[in-house]
């Protein structure tokens, strides 16, 4: 679940929650990406705001720069990887 800026994604080892400015679209080969589809692209100006639905979740969201999305545009429909650093991954405790 999307969370304000945050992603919410399930792993198998637990829920983590990173930022959607700290994800990025895999490149080809890229083999730890979340597979996912492109629901939506919104230009922001200087970006992009890519909505995506993978890994069970709904509304995953990427923010791409004007300049990589010209580089590698998506549309909706369009089938890609999304990944982040483990330096960005927040772990989610389970509420009591």
């Amino acid at each position: 679940r999307f969370l304000g800026g945050h992603n919410v994604i399930k792993t198998p080892g637990g829920l983590i929650a990173v930022r959607a400015d700290r994800t990025r679209l895999a490149r080809n080969g890229e083999s730890n990406a979340l597979a996912a589809t492109v629901t939506g692209v919104e230009y922001q100006g200087a970006s992009y705001a890519i909505a995506l639905e993978g890994g069970g979740a709904a509304d995953l969201s990427a923010i791409v720069g004007d300049a990589d999305f010209a580089g590698a545009p998506v549309a909706v429909g369009d089938r890609v990887g999304l990944v982040w650093s483990e330096a960005d991954v927040q772990p989610v405790s389970p509420a009591n």
